[in-house]
């Protein structure tokens, strides 16, 4: 995400004499014992907040766009015909935070805000948990044999842990995971499952990606198809979030089952610069295709 875009929510934590932190203040906690268990304070009392106000619900490409925490309990299917996957481990958050304190230890990053800061340590996080950052060939095979073997007729939703670091994570794995994080970190976000997106040679295919709004705009943001740098001999160097503005308009049109087109463009590295690659044009749209 650009500089321009969502602040931070300020979070109360569950203490006597409550005192409400930010943030900044968690990750700037230098105690390593002390940072761990505010941390951890933070997140169940987030948790324990986001259960008490959502239902456990079934998501799938018949779902409407979401906006807010997905229940832990609730099934999420990126085949609609097989058992799903849970956002059950709390693991996943504590990566977070953890990895927006490590951006904002490195030197690098020292001048950033937390603002800044936040979507890398998303897309890290997404990355880390799942073991992938991107897809690669033979990606959605595997996806759909391992989904395959673990559905039968008395299987249930998959707890979240048993897709950690396997690989296996698409559009549907990074964009629900990412809809917590991000509602997490106090972004209202909505999670968008759509039959009519095309990200590649105009195919319309089935995609889940997020929209984020805030008084600084309205934000596309694509966890499973970020941002791709590259060396000059085509070999994959690091990876960005994407993140596209877009205007009410597009925003109601999109609600509304219409289309948006957006402008992606990788990079390149070369002698130490970063070069534009050619501009891609991805399109989200369908979110009306089907009535849930």
């Amino acid at each position: 995400m650009s500089e321009d875009q969502v602040e931070v929510a300020v979070i109360t934590l569950p203490k006597e004499n409550q005192r409400a932190l930010s943030v900044e203040e968690i990750i700037e906690i230098a105690d390593e014992e002390e940072y761990r268990q505010v941390r951890d304070r933070f997140i169940e009392a987030k948790l324990a907040d986001f259960k008490d106000t959502t239902k456990a619900k079934e998501f799938s490409v018949h779902s409407p766009p979401y906006k807010g925490f997905i229940h832990p309990d609730s099934e999420i299917k990126p085949i609609s015909l097989l058992d799903g996957f849970k956002l059950d481990d709390t693991n996943i958050y504590s990566r977070l935070i953890d990895n927006v304190r490590a951006f904002k230890r490195d030197f690098r990053w020292k001048s950033k805000s937390i603002r800044e800061i936040n979507p890398y340590a998303v897309l890290k996080t997404l990355g880390e948990y799942f073991g992938n950052y991107t897809a690669d060939e033979g990606l959605e095979g595997r996806h759909h044999s391992y989904y395959m073997d673990h559905s039968s007729a008395d299987s249930e939703a998959l707890p979240l842990v048993e897709l950690k670091g396997k690989g296996l994570a698409m559009c549907t794995e990074k964009a629900a995971a990412a809809q917590n994080l991000v509602t997490l970190l106090g972004y209202d976000s909505e999670l968008c499952l759509s039959q009519g997106c095309q990200l590649i040679d105009g195919k319309e295919e089935m995609h889940a990606f997020n929209v984020i709004n805030s008084d600084r705009g309205r934000f596309i943001f694509e966890p499973a198809n970020p941002i791709i740098l590259t060396d000059t001999e085509g070999n994959i160097v690091n990876f960005y979030p994407a993140t596209y503005r877009i205007t009410d308009e597009q925003y109601a049109g999109l609600m509304s089952g219409g289309e948006v087109e957006i402008d992606h463009t990788d990079l390149r590295v070369s002698e130490g610069r970063y070069e534009k690659q050619g501009v891609e044009v991805r399109k989200y749209g369908g979110l009306g295709k089907i009535t849930p």
